[in-house]
């Protein structure tokens, strides 16, 4: 997943070409949980892709909607790439790609609570192939929750991959793993920047779990 919003020669490539290319190179990924420093790399090239997508989207002022469109796009991938699983990695990476507001100063939060709920609801709907890539996804998507201090969402993404830990027949579980480790460097992070002094007890308490 290559990062970049230019060609060779300077030219800006415009938004929907990128979210084409990342379409066409989804298509050809194929998941493989069992080797964790490919998996973590895979991850890194996702959230890549999806900043570059969403700086493009930025340098040609796309509305909030116009970025609704983009997640709708998104989600439809479930229906056509080989890996079904990609479409939540992409809605996950793509959540940590967006901030609060946009250059307008439109409140985005919205977006990033839709794509929490898109990712939620298929996992509790059993829609994801990869249990490892379901946790993983549900680590990325908390570590954007935490960002924002919606410490209930996060909370309960945490007892979902403890609870995988503690089921797994004393197998390890990279995927619940991994995001377990992603949330709580998240919340040191929370810590360390004095965010809120309310959600800095939280976040002690829950670092406490991990």
């Amino acid at each position: 997943l290559h990062s970049t919003t230019t060609t060779t020669s300077g030219k800006k490539i415009p938004t929907q070409d990128i979210l084409d290319k990342i379409l066409e190179i989804a298509n050809d990924i194929q998941n493989d949980t069992s080797d964790p420093l490919f998996c973590t790399i895979l991850i890194s090239s996702w959230i890549s892709a999806m900043k570059t997508l969403w700086i493009s989207s930025v340098e040609e002022q796309y509305t909030n909607e116009t970025i609704k469109g983009i997640v709708e796009q998104i989600q439809d991938w479930g229906y056509t790439i080989r890996e079904a699983d990609n479409t939540y990695v992409a809605l996950a990476a793509l959540a940590l790609a967006i901030p609060d507001r946009n250059s307008n100063n439109a409140d985005m939060t919205q977006i990033i609570d839709t794509i929490y709920d898109t990712i939620i609801d298929s996992y509790h709907c059993h829609s994801f192939e990869s249990e490892d890539v379901a946790h993983i996804t549900l680590g990325l998507i908390a570590v954007r929750l935490a960002q924002n201090v919606v410490m209930d969402k996060v909370d309960s993404v945490v007892d979902i991959l403890v609870g995988a830990l503690h089921n797994g027949d004393g197998k390890q579980c990279f995927g619940s793993m991994l995001g377990l480790g992603m949330i709580s460097q998240s919340l040191c992070l929370l810590q360390a920047q004095n965010i809120a002094s309310s959600s800095n007890s939280v976040s002690t308490v829950r670092m406490q779990r991990i």
